[in-house]
């Protein structure tokens, strides 16, 4: 009988012909996983010259990200395979969105915070957000950018708090952005508590 997959031939002695079942459904699925076994072990850190240093153990991401994934669907009512932007630097509230963003069974859209205004509307027109994570140092450029492409729910997380602290800020097509000084008039708004159970591969809709 031919070889039906000709192309093995030329794998080198230590590559497999076949790839084993994956033990991980999903990132959401890998992400859970490695927290629990490593723990409060740290998993991101952040040293910046101004003094805004800190650390996130594997535990605490996976919660935190648990949360905002709960929010995501529960909350602002977004389906597995909606896009989310993020425009967040590199900084431990990326990490946290990211995951969430995987958790909550959907398409993470990396948007670059330097972007201009003209640049983010053309990667909204192109991606269609349902929804966008931004940090509040880059929140005066959506107002614009949502004028060519309004996205539906906006999550502004403040650079100014520890993570765990972020502010909530969503808004309708119509009612835009604030601008940066309206911005800093917002008050912290906490959600209640969600327990991580919430939030699972299972409870996932495929």
């Amino acid at each position: 009988m031919a070889n039906d997959r000709p192309w093995t031939a030329f794998y080198g002695p230590s590559v497999p012909n076949s790839i084993d079942d994956m033990p991980y459904r999903s990132l959401g699925d890998f992400i859970t996983s490695t927290a629990a076994v490593y723990g409060d072990l740290p998993a991101f850190t952040t040293v910046l010259a101004n003094g805004m240093n800190g650390t996130l153990t594997f535990r605490q991401a996976d919660e935190m990200s648990d949360a905002l994934a709960v929010y995501l669907r529960d909350i602002a009512g977004l389906q597995a395979g909606d896009r989310v932007a993020v425009q967040v630097p590199n900084c431990l509230s990326y990490p946290v969105a990211a995951m969430a963003v995987f958790k909550a069974g959907c398409v993470l859209v990396n948007v670059n915070p330097l972007y201009t205004a003209d640049e983010m509307a053309k990667q909204f027109t192109d991606a269609e957000p349902a929804a966008v994570i931004v940090v509040d140092m880059f929140a005066d450029k959506l107002a614009e950018a949502m004028k060519t492409y309004p996205v539906q729910h906006v999550i502004v997380t403040c650079s100014r708090l520890p993570i765990g602290g972020a502010y909530q800020a969503p808004h309708g097509p119509a009612q835009g952005v604030p601008s940066q000084a309206a911005a800093a008039e917002l008050q912290p708004q906490r959600q209640q508590p969600i327990e991580p159970r919430q939030v699972g591969v299972s409870e996932v809709p495929a």
